[in-house]
């Protein structure tokens, strides 16, 4: 419901305010729904860049890792006897699954 629309339907909340006071208020509440509308898009558009960054950096990090040769690993088997271990490349940080 718009401000204005608030003001003919409940016009008891604006009684003894004067018509400027009332346009005052409907300009108000529009600006302020814009700015937080604003805010809202900008947010969207900043997670989505991060979303992106994020995607980006993964990428560039598989490339680097395709170049390591893995020379040196460490094991890390599964204490539990499930099929978790793994050996992992202790340069690149890659794991490497058997």
């Amino acid at each position: 419901m718009f401000e204005w629309e608030k003001v003919f339907n409940d016009f008891d909340d604006y009684e003894g305010i004067t018509p400027i006071e009332c346009v005052d208020r409907i300009k108000h509440t529009e600006e302020i729904r814009q700015l937080v509308r604003n805010l809202a898009t900008r947010d969207r558009n900043l997670e989505d860049k991060h979303r992106s960054d994020i995607k980006e950096l993964k990428k560039h990090k598989t490339e680097i890792q395709a170049k390591c040769n893995h020379y040196s690993t460490t094991y890390y088997p599964d204490a539990s006897g499930n099929n978790d271990s793994y050996t992992e490349c202790d340069v690149c940080g890659k794991e490497l699954r058997k």
